[in-house]
């Protein structure tokens, strides 16, 4: 597999208890105890009801607990993150309240979870176009559901995952906002939006990097802009040298502008944008 396919999956893929009434089903799908009821988080869009899927977790969840599921909570409406959400609301016929942004194009039946649920729920945009990103935040459990907004593209500053050096970003001061917002928060687990765990001082590193990747482009961009470099010749080259730092090989960094567009055009040059015009 290439270096480049994306971090280490830390956890099988069955439900885990993550921490005591904290659980991620065989999906990307987490289901959280309250004291009288259920919530999940993200119903993700991995075969719903495929044999020891994410239904299977949440229905042993149910067991366990005897506590009926009342609410399903979503980080943002990309259609990998809420594609099961009509089957599990066809399935609990109507028994379970949406939670979302109220920018969410999913009409959500409320904008907080109940108050049964010992959660801190956070607006965090920066990376959704709908501006409808959530986090949620488990003080007791000091765990956090970050959403897609965490995106660090390797483990640590010098060794990338992916073949870009940043996320994609359209408002780099806002990101960098929410990301600041996460490290406020005092948690020992990371879960990402894509089912990626990390635990302790890995799970803050992971939003740090974030940051400091949202943070170079904004330095770099804005001294190539007061030395007078056009814009697709100064965010090439931001590019390429913070591949470079970030072990990127050359023959992968240049790939990334092949086509047209090219996946350099549809998701780096618009963060350098931002920050030429800001």
């Amino acid at each position: 597999m290439s270096r480049y396919a994306g971090p280490k999956a830390s956890l099988p893929e069955k439900l885990v208890e993550l921490s005591p009434g904290v659980w991620l089903t065989s999906g990307r799908m987490a289901v959280i105890e309250g004291k009288n009821a259920l919530a999940v988080i993200d119903p993700g869009d991995e075969p719903f009801s495929a044999p020891e899927g994410p239904l299977d977790g949440l229905r042993e969840v149910m067991s366990k607990t005897g506590k009926p599921l009342a609410e399903v909570w979503v980080t943002h409406s990309h259609p990998d993150h809420i594609a099961n959400l009509p089957e599990i609301k066809a399935l609990f016929n109507g028994l379970i309240k949406v939670v979302a942004h109220e920018n969410s194009p999913v009409n959500p039946d409320a904008v907080m979870p109940g108050d049964e649920f010992l959660v801190d729920c956070l607006a965090t945009p920066g990376h959704s176009a709908a501006n409808d990103d959530l986090a949620f935040y488990l003080p007791a459990a000091r765990t956090l559901f970050s959403g897609d907004i965490v995106q660090p593209k390797g483990e640590r500053w010098e060794r990338a995952f992916y073949p870009s050096p940043w996320p994609f970003f359209t408002d780099g001061d806002t990101y960098l906002s929410s990301l600041d917002k996460l490290l406020a928060l005092d948690f020992d687990i990371l879960v990402t939006g894509h089912r990626e765990v990390r635990f302790e001082d890995e799970a803050r590193r992971w939003v740090e990097v974030t940051r400091r990747a949202i943070f170079e482009v904004a330095n770099r961009a804005k001294e190539k802009r007061a030395q007078g470099a056009p814009l697709n010749e100064a965010a090439r080259n931001i590019f390429l040298e913070l591949c470079s730092e970030r072990g990127i090989t050359k023959d992968i960094a240049l790939k990334r502008f092949d086509g047209t567009p090219s996946s350099f055009d549809l998701y780096d040059l618009p963060g350098v944008e931002y920050y030429y015009g800001n």
